[in-house]
């Protein structure tokens, strides 16, 4: 049985069951600091250790901060 991922967000809702938040897992300073320090030569791997996020994470927010600058 398959079900429509907008009937259980409805659902949900009707039974006032709260949605999880997308919150950003690096805020704009960590960013910048983890863009800088990647400059310096550390790896997005070595990044994601240092701030406790996956590296991917690293990576989009550096690209963020690159494309929004």
């Amino acid at each position: 049985m398959r079900i429509h991922r907008t009937t259980i967000m409805h659902q949900l809702e009707k039974r006032g069951i709260p949605r999880r938040s997308n919150r950003r897992k690096m805020n704009d300073v960590l960013a910048a600091e983890a863009k800088h320090l990647h400059n310096l030569g550390y790896s997005y791997y070595a990044l994601a250790g240092r701030y406790q996020v996956s590296a991917d994470t690293v990576k989009r927010e550096i690209l963020r901060l690159t494309t929004d600058n």
